[in-house]
């Protein structure tokens, strides 16, 4: 019997990681074309878009490998049905239990994998993601400045530069940025730079005004100035897309519940500690499906197997997604994000429990 069920552990498995890569590659193609822009205008290398790709890795991973595992569940077990091999194991006295416990060990290790990824991996991860591309957005920004064209370089930040001095300086430099909904800030300065300071980048301009007009255009603040220094990030990203609570580290969401980001700390914390908890409603899901066919009687069922699966499996995931922003606002709404895959979990465990005690009772197998 433990050869049986450490075959099927790793059928299942295999059948994951498979499922998890075909679906993983499109989703990080996408991902890293989404940014092509910025990197064909930084001139970045191939080195740049790998590291991009790995690191976009454990976002997608707490979403799509419980999903991989499930449909490799449904697919491991049509195959047996199908060869028969389930009718093989049954006549070897076997009991319904030992057909799932296979599945149950590796939904066991999946949710491992995505707790630990949700919690530590993945925040780190968002991290190096914002940074890595903030490095290049920059890097685009500094290129796109010195052809003397005004660009767009983000909706509503307007920026153009003159060419490009021997220490790095870029002469006229102005930016229009227009993001803003009470009115637009004007900068024009002599020159400018982006300077590297302990680990940090600032934006220097020199010999310019900054000038503040409402919606309607009227001046509302005007300041020369002979110098004027700030982080890149008050143009090129704000705080909120630049620095959000899915780069925080999960004691740093901990650290703002009570704050002014309460509710977005919340709502983080609660997707990271529910995420794990959806192999586990996959694993009783598979089990109420795969236990209700038998091969010799029910083989059109097994037909509709896989996309009941994914259908019933997806549309709670995208409940459950669906409740984070609620969350992290009202009591009822945190219930519910951890009711829906317990309480799924527990709905088909029952109900796969029903289906393999009358199996046993009238001598058959899962």
């Amino acid at each position: 019997m433990r050869v049986i069920s450490r075959m099927m552990a790793r059928r299942v498995a295999a059948r994951s990681l498979a499922v998890f890569g075909f679906v993983g590659v499109i989703i990080l193609t996408t991902q890293v074309l989404n940014q092509a822009s910025k990197l064909v205008e930084a001139s970045s290398s191939l080195w740049l878009v790998v590291r991009l790709l790995v690191l976009f890795v454990p976002t997608i991973a707490v979403v799509i490998l419980p999903v991989a595992f499930l449909i490799a569940v449904i697919q491991t077990y049509d195959s047996m049905d199908e060869n028969l091999e389930t009718a093989v194991v049954q006549a070897t006295g076997a009991g319904p239990w030992t057909l799932l416990a296979p599945a149950a060990l590796v939904g066991a290790g999946v949710a491992t994998i995505v707790l630990l990824t949700s919690l530590f991996v993945e925040p780190a991860a968002n991290r190096a993601v914002r940074d890595l591309l903030g490095t290049v957005q920059l890097d685009a920004i500094q290129i796109i400045a010195t052809d003397g064209v005004l660009r767009e370089v983000e909706p509503g930040l307007f920026v153009r530069g003159g060419a490009q001095s021997g220490d790095g300086q870029i002469n006229g430099i102005f930016i229009l940025d227009r993001r803003r909904a009470s009115g637009e800030i004007l900068y024009v300065a002599e020159r400018g730079q982006l300077v590297r300071d302990q680990g940090r980048i600032r934006l220097e301009i020199f010999n310019g005004t900054l000038l503040v007009r409402n919606r309607a255009g009227a001046e509302e603040q005007r300041v020369s100035f002979g110098k004027y220094i700030t982080e890149p990030e008050a143009f090129f990203g704000t705080v909120e897309t630049r620095f959000g609570a899915r780069h925080a580290t999960t004691a740093e969401l901990l650290r703002q519940l009570g704050t002014d980001n309460d509710a977005r700390a919340r709502s983080e914390l609660v997707r990271r500690s529910t995420d794990w908890l959806y192999p586990v409603l996959f694993v009783a899901l598979a089990a109420a499906l795969t236990s209700r066919a038998v091969p010799s009687r029910q083989a059109g069922l097994r037909r509709w197997r896989l996309p009941l699966a994914v259908v019933i499996g997806g549309g709670l995931r995208v409940l459950g997604l669906a409740i984070l922003g609620p969350a992290g606002q009202g009591v009822l709404a945190l219930a519910a994000a951890f009711a829906v895959p317990l309480g799924g979990a527990l709905i088909f465990g029952i109900l796969a429990g029903q289906r393999i005690t009358g199996l046993r009772a009238n001598g058959g197998g899962a």
